[in-house]
């Protein structure tokens, strides 16, 4: 199951052009930090970038159709948001919270990276 954060993003990337758009000009896959999340992303970015719309199932799904490991994630994400529809104006909102978890994380990772070669160069001197 997908998060809330990055399902409401790539809700919006499906359902709104706008979005689609935006996040698509701006940013990729590696932005969403969900597995799953960013499995779909990347096939509707390109879409977006290719298009200059939001992607539909069936488009997707004819793009992809090939990827036999990619169809589930399509059909049941689709699926999942049939009965509600993205609500724009909670775009900048959620794009911010998505940045800066992204942001956190990165922070994390590099903090980390940054303490192991910290003791890595103090044993080696």
């Amino acid at each position: 199951m997908i998060k809330e954060l990055d399902h409401r993003i790539l809700q919006g990337i499906a359902q709104s052009s706008f979005v689609a758009l935006s996040v698509s000009s701006k940013y990729d896959e590696k932005l969403f930090l969900d597995p799953e999340a960013k499995i779909l992303a990347k096939p509707m970015l390109d879409y977006a970038k290719a298009y200059h719309s939001s992607p539909s199932k069936r488009a997707l799904l004819e793009l992809n159709k090939n990827n036999i490991d990619l169809i589930p994630h399509i059909e049941s994400f689709y699926t999942s948001i049939e009965s509600a529809k993205y609500n724009e104006s909670d775009y900048k909102y959620d794009i911010e919270k998505l940045k800066e978890r992204f942001c956190s994380f990165k922070y994390k990772e590099l903090k980390k990276l940054n303490t192991f070669l910290f003791r890595f160069f103090k044993e080696w001197i």
